[in-house]
This record gives structure tokens, sequence and C-alpha cells, in this order.
């Protein structure tokens, strides 16, 4: 690694900062954040829904596909670091869309 640490110090892994959704369609949801990790674990699932669906991503943002549509959603995103992890960031929400009516 770039840096070690002096003996007997721990680098704490913070949590990101800063998250958002964007680009909400009725399908997909493009999630950010700012942070710095190994890599980052997503949580999210439907508002009253005990299923928690995950995701991992090595980078912001982070792409949702396949989603239900006309649901509200809630999310969460933690820090993972070479030998630990970090808190969850507060929870976020978004919701997608209706499907169109058609042609």
């Amino acid at each position: 690694p770039w840096y070690t640490p002096p003996p007997n110090k721990t680098i704490v892994c913070l949590p990101p900062v800063g998250s958002f959704s964007s680009l909400v369609t009725n399908t997909t949801a493009t999630l950010s954040w700012t942070g710095y990790a190994s890599y980052f674990t997503v949580f999210y699932s439907k508002i009253g829904s005990s299923v928690v669906e995950k995701e991992t991503a090595t980078s912001s943002p982070l792409l949702l596909e396949d989603l239900e549509y006309n649901v509200t959603y809630e999310w969460k995103v933690q820090s993972n670091c070479a030998t630990s992890e970090s808190e969850f960031t507060n929870a976020d929400f978004f919701a997608t869309g209706r499907p169109s009516d058609g042609p």
C-alpha cells in the first residue's frame, strides 16, 4: 500500500458522504456518493419490505437496474477498507416511476 501507519496506529475506515439518487426511471436509479475505500457495499430495499438487496461497487456511481416500477426504495452505503469497514450512511430514498401507457 502507499501508506503504512506507524506502529500502534489504526487507520479508520470512514463512511462515504454526500449520498444521493439521480437519473431515476421506472426501473433504474443511479446512486452516488463520495468516499475512499477498497470497495463499497450498497444495501437497498423497498419501503416496508423485509427483503434487502446487496450490491458492491469499486467506485461511485452505481446503476441499479431491474427495479420494480412505482415503488419507493431506501438505500445505504458503507466503505470497505483493507482491514475494516465503516458505519453505513444515513438512509437515502428514491421512487421509481410508473410504466408508460405505451404508444
